[in-house]
């Protein structure tokens, strides 16, 4: 694959969702998540009573997690893609995988950002923050090189020059929803 010049989409987070669920029954319930699922993806705060057991998860994470390492290993490069978008914070949970998995924080952080913008041939306009580009913007509160997680703690962000009102956004997908916890 590395001498074709190919890359790999992938999604090694699919396997957390349920871990930090069954670790936090109360996880899906924060309203940054719960506010934007939908209906078939909403745990409520409720312990799991379906599905595998822990270790059963923890043991796909693990080969999920092993598999990317191989990948990163063979000097594959990765791009940060997602066809499950019922997860609100699933880019995050990929960067922490991506992090498990062996890439330094910076590394995930460009495979979510630049890598997919040479991918589709757009390196140009998008992709990094430079002069001349195209670029909305997260703004952290704390650094995500020192800890992958960080990316979760968001202070601001800007969306085609504009700030966007997170607690608005909240409180619409509170209201569409009837009100907290009315899943």
């Amino acid at each position: 694959m590395p001498a074709t010049g190919m890359w790999v989409t992938t999604n090694p987070a699919w396997g957390l969702p349920p871990i930090l669920e069954r670790d936090d029954p109360s996880w899906l319930a924060r309203p940054d998540i719960s506010a934007f699922l939908w209906p078939s993806e909403e745990g409520g705060g409720q312990a799991p009573t379906l599905g595998p057991p822990r270790e059963e998860l923890v043991g796909y994470y693990e080969r999920i997690r092993s598999r990317t390492t191989a990948l990163l290993d063979f000097g594959v490069e990765l791009a940060v893609g997602t066809d499950h978008t019922l997860m609100p914070n699933i880019t995050q949970l990929t960067l922490r995988a991506l992090v498990d998995a062996g890439m330094t924080p910076l590394q995930a952080i460009t495979a979510a950002t630049l890598t997919p913008a040479r991918v589709i041939g757009a390196e140009a306009d998008i992709g990094s923050v430079e002069v001349g580009k195209l670029a909305d913007l997260v703004t952290l509160e704390a650094d995500p090189l020192e800890d992958i997680a960080n990316t979760e703690r968001i202070w601001r962000v800007l969306k085609g020059g504009v700030v966007v009102d997170r607690e608005e956004l909240l409180r619409l997908a509170i209201e569409r929803r009837g009100g907290p916890g009315n899943h």
